[in-house]
């Protein structure tokens, strides 16, 4: 994990990633990694790397159910 304090800029620098933002927000819409992957055009695997880096960005789990947020997206076609 990332180590982060305010006014350091962190290994991505020191802009918040927009893509993730977008793509952690859409998961957090939709409940569910497949749907925000169809609503957004991107593969559920773009999905999971952009939600990841934003938390290590972050240093923080934003996701906290994302075990159940995974299980309901096996099906994701």
């Amino acid at each position: 994990m990332i180590e982060r304090q305010w006014g350091v800029p962190s290994s991505l620098g020191s802009r918040i990633p927009l893509a993730s933002l977008i793509q952690t927000l859409a998961v957090a819409e939709y409940l569910n990694f497949c749907h925000a992957a169809n609503a957004l055009g991107v593969s559920l695997s773009s999905i999971s790397a952009r939600v990841k880096t934003l938390e290590e960005y972050l240093g923080i789990l934003l996701l906290g159910c994302r075990k159940i947020l995974m299980k309901t997206s096996l099906n994701c076609s």
